[in-house]
């Protein structure tokens, strides 16, 4: 998926193998990584768990600028820098959850490098939020009575695929509101 995301921003993707969760196979594969490209992406490991190491590899080689984020879901989200000689590669440590890390990548990485179009649409109803982490609500556009609304989907979880794939978009509930009423304009 980040493959192809990837090279649909005009950058040349490149894969490299799936590793277990050992320190050491991380390690070696992220070093290669980082001496062949500028910009790094992982996925999975950000977790503070017993067998999350990305973040523990990141601290030996380089430094861990951003870990954790207050936002749902991706709350485990990661960036930092490692230098090579003179080269200096960042890095872009995403969730191991699908849902998590496509929501940012959507905001942390396209977003640095081309940012999306939006538009204000009225919600077909209400999106309760908590206060002090901002909410991000995938959503799908439907079309009534000649109007188009957002309907936000019900599935919650980082690891709902269909989430994306029945969306159309999302919206940002920001950290600092209890979400929307029905029928308040939202940017999508």
């Amino acid at each position: 998926m980040f493959y192809a995301l990837t090279g649909e921003l005009g950058f040349t993707p490149k894969m490299y193998k799936s590793v277990r969760d050992n320190r050491e196979e991380i390690e070696e594969v992220l070093l290669k990584a980082i001496e062949e490209n500028d910009v790094v992406v992982t996925t999975g490991g950000t977790s503070m768990g017993d067998r999350d190491y990305t973040l523990e590899v990141v601290k030996d080689i380089g430094e861990v600028i951003i870990h954790g984020v207050k936002i749902r879901p991706g709350k485990p989200f990661g960036f930092g820098r490692c230098s090579l000689g003179e080269k200096e590669t960042l890095l872009y440590m995403l969730s191991g959850y699908p849902v998590a890390a496509v929501v940012q990548w959507e905001l942390f990485f396209r977003g640095y490098f081309r940012s999306r179009r939006s538009i204000y649409l009225p919600l077909k109803r209400g999106v309760p939020s908590t206060a002090g982490r901002t909410d991000v609500v995938r959503v799908k556009l439907v079309s009534e009575n000649r109007r188009t609304y957002v309907e936000p989907l019900r599935i919650r979880g980082s690891g709902v695929l269909s989430s994306l794939k029945d969306g159309d978009g999302y919206i940002l509930v920001e950290e600092d509101i209890e979400g929307y009423e029905k029928g308040d304009y939202v940017k999508v």
